[in-house]
């Protein structure tokens, strides 16, 4: 092994250099660990968004012509600030993020679409001669009547198409 003799400079040098080159290997995997910190935050936060848009999109609580941007939306909602406003019925102001309250708010709302029957009220089922006018109408004033009792009510119209097709079935 060659002998190396080193001036007090020259050793002050190297551990120096040391320190840099090990300071900046942290630095760099600091770094690296920050980013990937960051894309599953934002990885964890899609999914949290996607996931209630499909749950709001299944309760009929968002058209799916209306989750065009929504998600770009959300993360800017999701920035992590919180704001004040007035609570109802309360004298001092509450604090919220914004998407939580946006989330509240969309649940809270009634649905904007129903798909199929409405839960707990079948249709009155009524075959009739779709020849015999006066039994058609009767059919379609009771088809009306269990829509409109449902809070679903349709025209006098869609009756007689709903009383007839089913006829026709």
């Amino acid at each position: 092994m060659p002998d190396i003799t080193l001036t007090p400079e020259q050793l002050e040098e190297k551990l120096a250099q040391a320190r840099r080159e090990a300071e900046e290997r942290a630095s760099a995997q600091f770094a690296a660990q920050g980013q990937e910190l960051a894309e599953l935050r934002a990885q964890r936060q899609a999914e949290k968004h996607a996931a209630l848009i499909n749950d709001w999109k299944a309760k009929g609580l968002l058209l799916p012509a209306d989750e065009v941007g929504m998600r770009e939306f959300m993360a800017a909602l999701d920035a992590g600030q919180e704001f004040e406003f007035a609570a109802p019925g309360s004298d001092t102001p509450a604090k919220k993020a914004p998407l939580d309250f946006f989330a509240e708010f969309m649940a809270g709302r009634k649905p904007v679409v129903q798909l199929g029957a409405p839960a707990g009220s079948a249709d009155p089922v009524q075959v009739v001669n779709v020849n015999d006018h006066k039994a058609v109408a009767e059919a379609a004033h009771e088809f009306m009547a269990a829509r409109q009792k449902a809070g679903n009510p349709v025209s006098f119209e869609f009756a007689v198409q709903h009383v007839a097709s089913q006829a026709q079935a």
